[in-house]
């Protein structure tokens, strides 16, 4: 009887179904991967529901600093160009003597063009002393009912002068507005200072909530710079009536739409203490939190102009943030915990066929170990850091050394260069979990043979190892190489070819020509003595008719010759020339460098005259040119600028154009291996960088396909780099 295959898989399945159906399904011993994915997806779930309660607040917060920032600034702005306004009248008096008229010709404009400035006004410090001379010189400008008000005697007095507009406050001149605390306060302080002040809100002699803006005067030529000048020549003060209300208003303008979603009060700050509450936002009490919940956020912002102080007492407006925001925690929370409970029954579920998976996988770990053996590419094992851990033995075909001469060691070692090791490095480094991606780097192998190296890396951030299958591809990236190298050679061999041929024609063009000028003016004279336009025999007409003949052969020969040659030139795509205007050419190329990748930062600039150059060529032949000598001039740069000047020489029939690039050592080094190589310059590509050499030989073919001439030089170190042409102008 023969004996069961006791290797095969179907038996190895069976015998591991068996095993795992009488084992109980729900051990914690096998479960417990289960248990732990739960707990670990509810601490996620609760983390998501703190990251959405803290992204929905951070967001309130964000859109309400902005909405409170855009309110502050205007107010900012509103006062900044008040100051500003007074500055300019500040300055009047400074620079010259001011009389009535001046005064009002200064401030009118202000009074007219905001609604807010309820007056402007100057006060003069006067004392009991020279009260009369005031009085006296106040009458004099024109205000004959000049009244001191209010009258009582006073150590002194800032009584007003002048006073803007007058039909409105002709009650105002000669009123002493030192008997208002708040604002003698303020003309103190800012003749002590020598600043601007501006005062709280108050109710002014106008009957309105107002405050002053109040800036200081000295006597006219006198020194204000020490505390003791300014007391011996402060003589007056100009003010600055402001509506409180109108000028907020006059600050907020129509308002914004962050506006609607923010309510606020401003207030007075005196000695840390608010004072007052003069203006509310126009949707306060509409949208004022009443709801019982208070206002989501809160903030003061308080702004100084002078010695004075306001607070602007900022909260949300009622239904902030939009309900549903309130609700995305919950919505987060419940949506993870709903997540954490289907897949810890998903794992449950699959807990048996796991095991039996497992159970089978370590039966056929042997015949795996045998595969990975033979096999002719490096499969291996390395540490986050490039530390080798295994590594089967297709290690010393490659690199010539052996796996356990390897294991230990790190793989940088064995890196020809540090990028190639950054270019590693930068994919080990991710941070995604089962990372894979292919990339091709040069490695050192024994006795420092450099070998193209395929490596295909999984990176398994849980177990913090890279498993990596390097393939030896050296002679597949010789072989590209060599493709491209002659893909290269050929093109640049097919352009010179194809110059060749243009310059035979060109020439082919003017000879034929030429001749048949030439043989038109014979046939003519010829055609004149056969006519007997001369005496001559009979004799001497037969020579004639024979030379005509064999002329007429001559110029169909000829014609024939320009038919081939025209033909030849169209089948070559001649370049058809005309006559160009250089500048235009320039503009293209600066165009197209926004829109080159490779171009991006490259500044050009250009001499004036060039505007007015012109050459003989074809203008799309020339600017792909010019866009080429950019490029080829600031090759491995960045952040450069190229200059070119262009002009036309007259006395040689000829247009001059320079490009003077910057500094650089690759192109230097190719310039001068170019001049040195030029008869066998495609050999020379072998040893090109960064394809300098195969662009200056296209750019000096082009050039004198288009009957030009080209001078490549290079000044050396940072002097740069200059390609000059030479192009011919169109014959008048």
């Amino acid at each position: 009887m023969a004996r069961p295959n006791t290797s095969s898989n179907k038996h190895i399945s069976r015998n591991t179904k068996k095993k795992s159906d009488s084992a109980a399904a729900f051990k914690l011993s096998k479960t417990y991967p289960a248990w732990i994915i739960l707990i670990v997806t509810l601490l996620i779930s609760v983390f998501l529901y703190d990251f959405m309660d803290n992204k929905v607040r951070s967001d309130n917060e964000m859109a309400f600093e902005k909405a409170t920032s855009s309110l502050v600034s205007r107010v900012e702005d509103n006062f900044d160009n008040k100051i500003q306004i007074m500055n300019s009248v500040n300055n009047i008096f400074k620079n010259s003597y001011v009389v009535r008229d001046v005064f009002e010709i200064n401030t009118k404009n202000a009074v007219a063009t905001y609604s807010s400035v309820v007056s402007f006004g100057k006060a003069n410090k006067v004392t009991p002393e020279t009260i009369g001379d005031f009085i006296y010189n106040t009458r004099s400008q024109g205000y004959y009912d000049m009244r001191v008000t209010p009258k009582g005697e006073r150590d002194l007095y800032y009584l007003t002068e002048y006073i803007v507009p007058f039909e409105a406050n002709e009650n105002r001149i000669g009123y002493d507005v030192a008997t208002e605390e708040v604002i003698k306060n303020a003309i103190d302080s800012a003749s002590l200072h020598n600043r601007i002040q501006v005062t709280t809100t108050f109710e002014s002699m106008s009957k309105t909530l107002s405050f002053y803006i109040i800036a200081p005067l000295y006597e006219f030529g006198m020194p204000s710079q020490t505390r003791s000048d300014r007391e011996k020549y402060f003589n007056s003060a100009v003010l600055m009536e402001m509506n409180t209300r109108l000028f907020y208003d006059e600050a907020l303008g129509e308002g914004i739409a962050s506006d609607s979603t923010i309510i606020f009060k401003i207030v007075d700050l005196v000695e840390g203490s608010e004072s007052g509450d003069f203006y509310t936002s126009a949707n306060y009490e509409s949208m004022v939190n009443k709801d019982g919940k208070g206002a989501l956020i809160k903030n003061n912002t308080d702004l100084s102009f002078g010695d004075h102080t306001i607070r602007i007492k900022f909260e949300t407006a009622m239904g902030f943030g939009g309900e549903f925001s309130e609700y995305l925690p919950l919505i987060a929370l419940g949506s993870g915990v709903l997540v954490s409970v289907v897949l810890f029954l998903f794992i449950i579920s699959v807990i048996t066929s796991r095991q039996r998976a497992l159970d089978l996988a370590d039966r056929m770990t042997k015949s795996q170990r045998r595969i990975v053996d033979s096999s002719q590419d490096i499969i291996s094992v390395l540490e986050m850091d490039g530390t080798w851990k295994t590594m089967n033995p297709a290690s010393e075909k490659i690199f010539g050394m052996d796996s356990e001469e390897l294991i230990g060691r790190n793989i940088k070692e064995l890196f020809y260069s540090e990028d190639d090791s950054e270019e590693f490095f930068r994919v080990v480094s991710t941070e995604h979990e089962d990372y894979s991606e292919r990339i091709d780097i040069q490695m050192i192998a024994s006795e420092n043979e450099v070998k193209w190296m395929n490596w295909s890396l999984s990176i398994s951030l849980q177990d913090s190892l890279v498993y990596a299958i390097g393939r030896d591809v050296t002679l597949e990236k010789e072989t590209e190489e060599l493709q491209i190298m002659q893909r290269k050679q050929v093109g640049l061999a097919g352009r010179f070819s194809k110059e060749a041929n243009e310059s035979k024609s060109f020439f082919m063009v003017q000879l034929s020509h030429q001749l048949r000028n030439s043989l038109t003016g014979i046939l003519g004279y010829l055609q004149l003595i056969r006519e007997g336009y001369y005496q001559s025999d009979e004799e001497l007409k037969e020579y004639v008719a024979l030379a005509e003949t064999s002329s007429e052969e001559i110029f169909t020969f000829v014609s024939d010759i320009v038919e081939i040659t025209s033909a030849t030139e169209a089948k070559n795509s001649t370049p058809k020339l005309s006559n160009v205007n250089f500048y235009d050419v320039y503009k293209d190329v600066a165009y197209k460098i926004y829109l080159i990748i490779d171009l991006p930062d490259v500044k050009t600039t250009i001499n004036d005259e060039a505007k007015f150059v012109h050459f003989l060529g074809e203008r799309t032949v020339m600017t792909e040119l010019l866009l080429m000598c950019f490029g080829t001039l600031c090759t491995g740069l960045e952040n450069q600028t190229v200059t070119v000047q262009a002009e036309e020489n007259t006395y040689e029939g000829a247009t001059e154009i320079q490009i003077l690039g910057p500094g650089n050592d690759v192109v230097e080094r190719m310039i001068n291996a170019y001049k040195f190589k030029k008869s066998g310059i495609i050999d020379a590509l072998e040893d090109d960088e960064g394809d300098v050499l195969l662009n200056l030989a296209i750019i000096e073919s082009d050039i004198r396909r288009l009957n030009g001439s080209v001078t490549i030089e290079s000044f050396g170190g940072e002097e740069g780099n200059v390609i000059m042409m030479t192009l011919p102008l169109q014959k008048r």
